[in-house]
């Protein structure tokens, strides 16, 4: 008789204590993530959505699907640096020991350290116990389908119903913890870009915000020559300044007071599991992620020097990979695709792309350059090795780039995970008759619209806004972008959010500072 596992159970309660529970909503669009108690986001709660026993479970159908669709009999399993981590990694690895699945056990690391003992052991299974850059109370799985390709959409539905049918194979796996793994990690990625550091010595700050992709990425620049100084980087998991997120702008100013005061040549940052990197010139000035995507997409397309070689971007990404000299010298081809790492990754690679790049900091590089999955130390290694071959500062190089007005993301909550769908669809319609009736927003026509992810506004003059849907959070996703002027990217944003403002949306997690005029 299969295990029943509860869709549903009071938390704190005895069914609560003494069954699996899984809340459907628990399977996102391209990983699983859930709190592991009731949190406050936004002002709103967000419902416990598994126990420690319904990980096991998911052991169990993973176990089984690595044996029926994998064909495999062995996996690696690590899992994030939360306090509460290890527990949920033993739970899980128990289900899987129980499908006959052998599991090496390479302990607390991050994302890309996982993705890279899959090619250090060949093994198509892997399994990252991990809530990303989620706040601590949240937990959630990234499964591996083969070499650099996780689970993604089309893969979510299947697997939730082999974990509800409780049909799961039986057998008796064996177990190997392996100690040393972060050495054989850090050491991999200073052989791959040791012969490339230029001669230029860098100064460079970096910070993790206490979680564990600082502490990696630091080690590994030191390794490769580079004079680091860090700050907020001791390893603290209850995260007591930030949450380990480099899209937080409070954050990057911080990192940009310490570049000034140390006189370093540019900060880099990584979230907590160290797939995704954030940037701070050498002036102290944040780098959005799509702007340092387009800083490596210009060096690759001049290595390689072949022309057409194809570059994905996610919709919430700059427009001027369109627009950028170089890129176009090259006839490089930009795709867009929509936002999840799953998604990008698997873009980059149907399309053969050099690399894929999302605006939240997920890089993907192929070739020489990278094994084609999102590795915040591997990237930053890449920032740092070609400015360190370059005469000139961080600043100038960016400055090289098509000038534009950004917004950072910002992310009103929303009650829960369906609202923020149907908000979306209704925000997408509402864009659709705008344009349908010649209508302006913010003072501008509307001339195109992108649906591949939410809704991409694209306004006359260039200037765009998008409306998405988080894939793992009940939270909107807001960006604009004008190539005109700060005060437009404002009016966008503002004319936005108050069209936005007849929905029930809670906090936003950040907003724009006050608008203190155009560039000097």
């Amino acid at each position: 008789m299969a295990e029943k596992v509860l869709k549903d159970a009071k938390f704190k309660s005895y069914e609560w204590a003494n069954n699996p529970v899984i809340l459907e909503s628990l399977f996102r669009e391209y990983d699983l993530r859930n709190p592991i108690n009731p949190l406050m986001k936004g002002g709103k709660v967000v419902a416990a959505g598994v126990n420690t026993d319904g990980i096991r479970v998911l052991g169990q159908a993973y176990g089984t699907y690595v044996r029926k669709t994998l064909k495999a009999k062995k996996i690696v399993v690590a899992n994030d640096y939360r306090y509460y981590a290890r527990g949920i990694s033993f739970a899980f690895i128990t289900g899987v020991l129980s499908t006959g699945v052998d599991v090496i056990d390479i302990g607390v690391q991050l994302s890309p350290v996982l993705y890279f003992a899959q090619y250090h052991y060949k093994l198509k299974g892997g399994a990252m116990i991990t809530a990303s850059h989620n706040d601590n109370g949240w937990t959630g799985l990234k499964l591996g389908k083969g070499l650099s390709k996780t689970f993604e959409s089309i893969d979510i539905e299947p697997f939730k119903k082999l974990v509800y049918s409780g049909k799961f194979m039986k057998g008796k796996g064996n177990y190997v913890f392996v100690d040393n793994f972060k050495e054989i990690y850090i050491k991999d990625v200073c052989k791959t870009l040791k012969p490339f550091v230029g001669k230029k010595s860098l100064k460079i700050v970096v910070s993790g915000s206490n979680g564990l992709g600082g502490a990696y990425l630091a080690e590994a620049l030191q390794k490769l020559g580079f004079d680091v100084r860090t700050f907020m980087n001791e390893l603290d998991w209850d995260f007591p300044n930030f949450n380990p997120n480099p899209e937080i702008i409070k954050f990057l100013e911080i990192m940009g007071e310490n570049i000034r005061q140390h006189k370093a040549d540019i900060g880099l940052s990584a979230d907590g599991d160290g797939d995704r990197l954030g940037v701070v010139d050498d002036n102290g000035k944040e780098v959005y992620a799509d702007r340092t995507g387009l800083f490596l997409s210009r060096y690759l397309v001049e290595d390689v020097k072949k022309k057409g070689m194809k570059i994905i971007i996610d919709v919430k990404s700059t427009n001027a990979y369109s627009l950028d000299p170089v890129l176009a010298k090259y006839k490089s081809e930009v795709i867009f695709c929509k936002t999840g790492h799953s998604y990008v990754k698997a873009a980059t690679q149907k399309y053969g792309a050099l690399a894929g790049f999302e605006k939240s900091g997920h890089f993907f590089l192929r070739g020489k350059y990278g094994r084609g999955y999102d590795d915040a130390v591997l990237s930053a290694a890449w920032v740092a090795v070609i400015l360190s071959n370059s005469d000139k500062k961080m600043s100038e190089m960016l400055s090289e780039q098509p000038k534009s007005f950004q917004t950072p993301t910002l992310e009103p909550s929303v009650k829960d995970d369906k609202e923020k769908y149907v908000i979306v669809e209704k925000v997408t319609k509402y864009f659709q008759d705008l344009k349908k009736n010649n209508g302006k927003f913010a003072g501008l026509a509307v001339k195109e619209l992108i649906t591949v992810n939410g809704v991409r506004f694209v306004l006359e003059g260039g200037a765009w806004g998008l409306v998405r849907a988080s894939s793992n959070q009940p939270v909107l996703v807001l960006v604009c972008e004008s190539f005109t002027s700060r005060r437009q990217m404002y009016d966008i944003m503002e004319a936005l959010q108050a069209h936005l403002k007849q929905y029930d949306l809670g906090e936003y997690d950040q907003q724009l500072p006050p608008y203190k005029g155009e560039d000097k």
